[in-house]
Formats: C-alpha cells, structure tokens, sequence
C-alpha cells in the first residue's frame, strides 16, 4: 500500500492497489533476499509472514488458453523450440492434453491429405477420449457425415457457391432493404459485368 501511494501521489499513478500488488508479487524474485541477522525484527501483527521461495531457474512463459490451443493444432515442423518444448511439457504434465494433441493432429491430417477411410475410425477415437469438448466435436461430425465423408473424398468445393451468396447479401444489405427485388435483381447483375 505504501509503494501504491507513493506511486500515486509523486508519480500520479492511476491504478489500482491490486494492480501494484500483483506487479510486487511477479516481481519479488528480483529483490535479493535480506540477511535475517542483520535484520531488525519488528512485531507483526495479523498474518504470519510467508515464507520466501527460492526464485525459478528461468522465467516460464504463461500460455492463455487460446495460446495453448493453437499449439496443438499447428503442425510439429512450423513450431520453434521453446514451443516444442512448451507442447512437451504440457502433453507431459496432463495426459488429457497428450490425447487431445493426438487427436487433433490426426484429425488435420487426415482432412489435409482428404482420407475419408479412416474418418470413422477417428470418431470413435474422439468419442472414447473422455474429453467433453472433443466428444461434442464428434457428435456434430457424426449428425452431418454425409457431407464430411463427401468433403475428405470428392476434390470439389462448394465455397464459389457460398461467395457468390456472400456478395449477394452484401449487396442486398447495402440498399437498407428500401428497394424491391427488381432493383436487387439490376444492382447484382450490374456487378457481374
């Protein structure tokens, strides 16, 4: 608290007390530890005092969860050494992530390399992992198999249909819905030429 108000009132800090505490606590290791001998004691009242901890070999990397998925899906050769290493030891620490890693790399590969025969193999993989999100996964590739099956083994792509649809809704949006279908009907055909 006194280091807040000193921030505060010298350096017109804005910040919360909270926000400085937790910047003291990152930031404890870089302070070296005080000799208890030449040390006055001074009575404390409250709390006893926490005892100090001996500062981490090297700063570790804090991965949000967001960080953390995109490891597991990105492929092993683009990722640098300190994400390997990353990947290691969370496939190490959690065995749900080592099956997790797994079945996401088989799931990129084979939709990669489009091997529609070994997709139901995966499902029931993915439905027996014991993980709830990727158990979800499953359950909506297995409601619409039809059209995944058809994706990992026919070449053809429906994405120019959907980008066609996709400019028609831009332009049918950029006249406000003021203007009938004849007009509709200029407005996208003037476009095509």
């Amino acid at each position: 608290m006194q280091l807040w108000r000193n921030l505060r009132d010298v350096h017109r800090y804005t910040g919360s007390p909270a926000l400085v505490s937790r910047w003291v606590a990152q930031h404890r290791q870089l302070v070296p530890a005080a000799d208890p001998a030449t040390t006055p004691r001074t009575r404390r009242r409250g709390r006893p005092p926490v005892p100090t901890r001996t500062p981490p070999s090297a700063p570790q990397r804090r991965l949000s969860a967001r960080q953390a998925a995109w490891l597991l899906v990105r492929r092993p050769k683009e990722l640098e050494a300190d994400d390997q290493r990353i990947l290691e030891r969370l496939c190490h620490a959690a065995p749900i992530v080592a099956t997790a890693y797994q079945l996401a790399q088989d799931f990129i590969q084979m939709v990669r390399t489009r091997q529609a025969s070994t997709f139901d193999a995966w499902l029931t993989r993915g439905a027996a992992s014991g993980i709830p999100e990727i158990q979800g996964f499953v359950a909506g590739l297995e409601r619409d198999k039809a059209a995944m099956v058809a994706a990992l083994s026919v070449p053809y792509s429906n994405g120019q249909v959907e980008g066609q649809v996709n400019r028609l809704k831009l332009i049918k949006r950029s006249m406000y819905g003021c203007a009938k279908f004849d007009l509709l009907r200029q407005r996208v055909l003037a476009r095509a030429s």
